[in-house]
């Protein structure tokens, strides 16, 4: 036990059946704190999400602070400190696309679900960030946009 010898991550495993080391997860497993995501990324399913999807979290210091800090890390390179879309990987031409105002009237009258939605998702040339940011702070960026960015920066 003390001295055990750990198999390397792709290395041939003779007591596996399909002798390799690392294996699949078994059909229909979830990792833990894993809810799948039952909204498709359609103007449908964005639609859904924004009637049926409402924030479980409190509107506080702390979460729109970590709302801000989420941001600033996933967001503001596209959407720009103020989410005007202006960005630097925009304004320096690295990304012809604009992005998003998320200052626009749309965003402004788009529920806090349909932000929750589109940061999992992603939206036209936008990227699904779900992979990337747990879900409960995808709902502190999206707290921080309806109740911070949006209500400061009109």
């Amino acid at each position: 036990m003390a001295h055990s010898l750990a198999f390397e991550t792709n290395s041939p495993a003779k007591v596996m059946a399909n002798g390799m080391t690392m294996q699949l997860p078994v059909d229909g497993t979830i990792p833990r704190e894993m809810i799948p995501y039952q909204y498709p990324a359609t103007p449908e399913g964005r639609l859904l999400a924004g009637k049926e999807l409402t924030c479980k979290l409190e509107t506080n210091e702390a979460n729109l602070a970590r709302g801000k800090e989420m941001f600033t890390i996933f967001c503001q390179n596209c959407h720009g400190v103020t989410g005007k879309g202006d960005g630097h990987l925009y304004t320096s031409g690295k990304f012809t696309v604009p992005p998003a105002n998320l200052l626009s009237e749309r965003m402004l009258a788009a529920p806090i679900g349909e932000v929750y939605h589109v940061i999992t998702v992603g939206w036209n040339t936008m990227g699904a960030h779900g992979p990337q940011i747990r879900p409960d702070d995808r709902w502190n960026i999206a707290l921080y946009v309806k109740n911070s960015l949006q209500k400061t920066n009109q």
